[in-house]
């Protein structure tokens, strides 16, 4: 989902660019600031939680492996959401401290970018289980489809319709949670270990 996400985020704002104008670039850089901020904390709790992962793995303790995965989920969830949902209910206040009053109109485009996050916070921790026990190929297959579909979804929303920045962030919402559906493997490698 990082990958993803990370990778496609120049090619959002080259569409953006060329089909809606350079204002609309820097609106939505203003968006992917926010964005990349809560990705960024996200990376930064999986990589505390990783290596203790693969350990577990490496000693084949299944049984605590798939106990700290849940904790992990946990403290994710208690970690996260609640700064989330600061940015999602304060975005105005915060923008308008940022950048002035005058791009305070962002602000629901800011918090509907940032509710995916809800989706997603308590799948990061399987991520590690996934290369653990080495079944990233999927994975990795589906977010290449993704990748593919978000910039023909975005050239089709920014070429079709006139939902703008709103139709990126739908998109962008729609299709990177849909990651999310492919996590449950993860739970599986670990029930067939117990």
């Amino acid at each position: 989902d990082f990958c993803l996400s990370r990778g496609l985020g120049d090619v959002y704002k080259r569409q953006v660019n060329n089909l809606i104008g350079i204002k609309a670039t820097g609106e939505y850089a203003i968006v992917v600031q926010l964005n990349g901020l809560f990705k960024t904390l996200l990376t930064l709790f999986a990589g505390v939680f990783t290596p203790v992962i693969m350990t577990y793995y490496a000693r084949k303790e299944f049984k605590n492996l798939k106990y700290f995965v849940i904790l992990s989920i946990k403290l994710m969830i208690i970690g996260l959401v609640f700064p989330l949902a600061i940015f999602v209910g304060l975005s105005d206040v915060i923008i308008d401290f940022w950048l002035g009053e005058k791009f305070t109109y962002l602000y629901p485009i800011v918090s509907l970018s940032l509710l995916y996050f809800v989706i997603t916070i308590p799948s990061i921790p399987l991520f590690s289980v996934n290369i653990a026990f080495n079944k990233v190929k999927i994975p990795a297959l589906v977010v290449i489809f993704l990748g593919v579909l978000n910039i023909v979804s975005i050239y089709l929303i920014l070429t079709q319709t006139s939902l703008h920045l709103l139709g990126i962030i739908i998109v962008k919402f729609l299709i990177e949670s849909s990651f999310v559906t492919f996590i449950p493997v993860s739970y599986t490698h670990l029930r067939a270990h117990e």
